[in-house]
């Protein structure tokens, strides 16, 4: 029958059809912004879980996680794919008839199941010649099924709602006996008119309404003007019929209807050129006359063409009015100046970072990902997928490569072969290549829906982990693509290189047309000298270091000087506060002036300093009062004025001011100093003072040794919990040789007869949490009496901390910091070789110093000194009776064939 639709299944229905009650589906809420909760969807399947990307709607997050579970079994998720460009036309022929045919009168009027029925319910009560017509625009853009297979046709119909509307009118001609093509119009209408009975059943009369919007005037020679506008929706007027005359047309079949914006319900109106009915006629949009073209060029609506991700002449509206979905119901909602502005300023890069945080003044996207604890916001990935489902692209594809990378015999270098691997450090440091184990490098391409190539973004970078390569190489492409709002001169036809060794090839012409809105909306304000609460003139000092997490109260404010207003008051408007926010030093999610006056303050000051003011759209979609601003932004000298309280400060930890400069982290490279002396050694027990949380013990288990016996000891129940944890993990997979692990609870201060005579001893990072005077009294217990064969200590080198505490690598006149608030000392590389050789004189032991991290600068040395200490011969037996002197409690045991045991 005419009036059956084939049914295609979704991707949800397929995975239902295929798997049952054995598929299941869990929704996780990923990031809460301004525009709602943004949702991932984990899909799981007998033999695998796939996970989707994220997603406005749960829905649609379960349909791409069934998507990539069907591509990942190799089927088909819509029949769209098999369909070919005959059976395409066929589909829009058949719809089209369906649409208009008799046997949907009643659904078509009398109920809410018919997808366009408000649409032909409107079109019965226009006036004249337009009674019974529906816009040829209303049928491409609101019918999914036609939509889907004009894509099948040309995929680019996506972005030219013109080649759309042309299939449909060319489908329709198909049909003469049933559908009279009215091209002068550019709307369809039923052969066969609708009965009397019908168009009675229509004539109820609707209350009139005033929906608020934005009228955009195209400016021919300058920036368009954004004026609010009221439409009037009145009783039996259809309401594209209203949005034609404001844009100064005919009727709503010259009105051209973009997709909803993303994240808002409304659409951007504006007129289209003419089509022809004729077959040929979608084949002369290729063949523009030049003078035409220029004509259109100058009449570019820049700020409606960016908003709607089409190419946009002559004026625009931005409205949110129309028929849902199978309703015949008019929705409508209010698009406000202020709106405008927001939707606007949020469909870049910077704009949903902005968004995402509810932060549009202070904040911006980082130029660095770090840490994943540090981060604040959606991630650069999730803000890439979000940007391109924006710009009606296809999703981001990732291309993950490793490389090997040999270990470098200079983490075990002394002093004077070290200095010898000097450039091979710098160079590995600006490429951040790790020294051993594998590096991640990230490329990421994007693509338009038809895969023409937009982006290609190949960094050179490889980073220790998978998901940093992807998350930096996700915000260098996003930072690319912020470049387009400060405006591109370069010519639209040619490919576009960036500077960084070439690791990025943009395709402009792929994804705009024409200029983009050249308001610079982010450009960062110049600083001026009207500072107040610091003194502008001194010399820049930072006191906070970068990586370290600040968190502060401010308010932003827009100041009209006393001089320059009409009654020669300083006027002022609050536009953005924040009653406590984090963010991390040195990363640039803050807006640079406020960072850098932060940084320069201490804990409970206060400040009050004054900026130029930035892009006025800015301004509009941040401030609380939109008319009071605007009015404001209307003097002649207008500034921001920003007041700021730092509350607190998070100073990166230890481990990770390491792991940032050093590659591999610090505390690895000491790890694998002491495992090279181990394994030398032949040792059979050791034991490590101070454990924490095990990173030495567990790492032992990652090497073939010679050891049988490993011990920890630390006071903290807290650390020796987690090393328990990641020991017993370990340990249960049988992949080493240990008979016996055991974890002490107890002070290294105190001797404990059961260590004694052991083969090696470590403490790596340890002494300097201690005072001094313990410092020195744990080097004479530990070798007068535990007696290790062999002994590494390492301790923090504090020449180096001026190196680690460089804000921007420049120098400062303050003293550098202790690397851990915890720290009760550091010592200079003196001060540890006195130590260290007195130690070793008086207990008859030899000592050899030594040091990793770093390049070995004569000024400043290593990041991490290292003394190993050896045991002359000497007879030990029958010092300590057996039982004797054992203060240590037994936290937690491991033993070869029975487990572990916890006490």
């Amino acid at each position: 029958m005419a009036g059956e639709e084939k049914q295609t299944l979704t991707p949800k229905g397929i995975i239902e059809n295929n798997f049952g009650v054995k598929a299941s589906y869990r929704i996780e809420e990923v990031h809460a912004s301004s525009n709602g909760c943004l949702y991932r969807c984990h899909l799981q399947l007998p033999d695998f879980t796939v996970v989707s990307n994220v997603f406005k709607k749960k829905k649609d997050a379960e349909q791409s996680a069934a998507e990539l579970a069907l591509e990942k079994l190799g089927i088909h998720s819509l029949d769209d794919d098999d369909i070919t460009v005959e059976q395409a036309w066929v589909d829009i022929v058949e719809r089209i008839k369906y649409i208009f045919s008799d046997e949907l009168l009643p659904l078509q009027f009398l109920s809410a199941d018919h997808p366009l029925g408000g649409h032909l319910r409107a079109a019965l009560q226009r006036d004249s010649e337009c009674c019974g017509t529906v816009p040829v625009s209303v049928i491409a853009t609101f019918d999914t099924k036609i939509n889907s297979r004009c894509k099948v046709i040309d995929p680019s119909v996506d972005s030219d709602p013109s080649l759309l509307m042309s299939y449909v009118m060319k489908a329709a001609a198909k049909l003469p006996d049933y559908i009279v093509v009215s091209p002068h119009l550019d709307s369809l209408r039923r052969k066969k008119p609708y009965p009397p009975a019908i168009i009675k059943a229509l004539a109820s009369q609707v209350e009139s309404r005033r929906v608020e919007a934005v009228h955009i005037q195209c400016a021919v020679d300058g920036e368009e003007v954004v004026k609010p506008i009221i439409l009037g929706i009145s009783s039996g007027r259809y309401y594209l019929d209203i949005i034609a005359e404001k844009l100064g047309l005919k009727d709503g079949s010259q009105v051209m209807i973009s997709g909803t914006i993303d994240g808002f319900k409304c659409r951007v109106y504006a007129a289209f050129p003419k089509l022809k009915s004729s077959d040929n006629s979608w084949k002369s949009r290729e063949k523009r006359p030049v003078n035409e073209s220029q004509h259109l060029e100058k009449s570019r609506n820049a700020k409606a063409s960016f908003v709607s991700g089409l190419d946009i002449h002559g004026d625009a509206i931005v409205a949110s009015v129309g028929y849902p979905w199978r309703s015949h119901e008019l929705e409508h909602d209010d698009v406000t100046l202020k709106s405008f502005y927001r939707i606007y300023c949020s469909m870049s890069p910077n704009g949903i970072y902005k968004f995402s945080r509810q932060v549009l003044i202070a904040a911006q996207l980082p130029f660095s990902y770090t840490t994943k604890s540090n981060w604040r916001g959606p991630f650069p990935r999730e803000i890439l997928s979000m940007f391109c489902r924006q710009q009606h692209l296809a999703e981001p594809i990732f291309t993950i490569t490793t490389a090997p990378v040999k270990p470098l015999d200079g983490i075990l270098r002394s002093y004077q072969k070290l200095k010898d691997s000097e450039r091979e450090d710098m160079r590995r440091k600006k490429l951040r290549i790790p020294r051993s184990g594998t590096g991640y490098r990230c490329e990421v391409k994007i693509l338009s829906k038809s895969q023409d190539l937009v982006l290609d973004c190949s960094p050179g970078d490889f980073y220790e982990k998978e998901n940093h390569a992807i998350q930096n190489a996700s915000l260098k492409a996003l930072s690319w693509f912020n470049k387009l709002f400060d405006g591109l001169d370069a010519d639209p036809d040619q490919p576009c290189y960036s500077n960084l060794d070439l690791d990025m090839l943009f395709q402009r012409s792929v994804l705009i047309k024409g200029a983009f809105p050249c308001s610079r909306m982010y450009e960062q304000p110049r600083s001026k000298s009207r500072t107040t609460g610091m003194q502008h003139e001194r010399k820049r000092v930072q006191s906070i270091t970068d990586g370290s997490l600040v968190s502060i109260c401010y308010s932003v404010s827009v100041e009209v000087d006393a001089d320059f207003s009409e009654n020669g008051e300083c006027l002022k408007e609050l536009i953005e506060r924040n009653e406590e926010i984090e963010f991390e030093v040195g990363n640039g999610s803050m807006n640079p002036h406020l960072e850098s006056v932060v940084t320069q303050m201490s804990v409970g000051q206060y400040a009050c300093f004054v900026t130029d003011s930035p892009a006025e759209g800015l301004l509009l979609a941040a401030a609380p009062d939109t008319a009071r601003t605007q009015s404001l932004l209307s003097e002649v000298s207008v500034g921001l004025e920003y007041n700021v309280r730092l509350l607190g400060v998070k100073e990166p930890t230890e481990e990770r001011m390491e792991a940032a400069f050093f590659k591999p982290p610090l505390s690895k490279q000491r790890i694998e100093y002491a495992m090279k002396h181990i394994k030398e050694s032949s040792a059979s027990t050791l034991v490590d003072f101070g454990c924490g949380s095990g990173s030495l013990l567990a790492s032992l288990l990652d090497y073939p040794t010679s050891l049988q016996s490993i011990v920890g000891v630390d006071i903290s129940q807290k650390g020796l919990s987690r090393a328990a944890k990641i020991l017993h993990l370990k340990l249960n997979k049988g992949a080493c040789n240990l008979k016996s692990t055991i974890l002490y609870d107890g002070s290294i201060l105190e001797f404990d007869s059961r260590l004694h005579n052991i083969d090696v001893g470590t403490c790596l990072e340890v002494i300097e949490h201690m005072e001094v005077d313990q410092a020195c009294q744990f080097g004479n217990t530990v070798l007068s009496l535990f007696c290790p064969k062999l002994l590494i200590v390492s301790t923090p080198n504090y020449e180096y901390n001026k190196i680690l505490h460089m804000p921007g690598h420049k120098s400062v006149s303050q003293q550098p910091k202790f690397r851990n608030h915890d720290h009760k000392f550091e010592w200079t590389r003196k001060q540890f070789n006195q130590w260290a050789s007195k130690l070793a004189k008086s207990h008859n032991y030899s000592v050899e110093l030594s040091a990793v991290g770093g390049s070995g600068n004569v000024n400043h040395g290593f990041a991490s000194q290292i003394a190993v200490f050896r045991r002359q011969e000497v007879n030990l037996v029958g010092k300590f009776s057996e039982g004797s002197m054992q203060p240590y409690k037994v936290a937690w045991e491991w033993t070869s064939g029975n487990g572990d045991k916890k006490t």
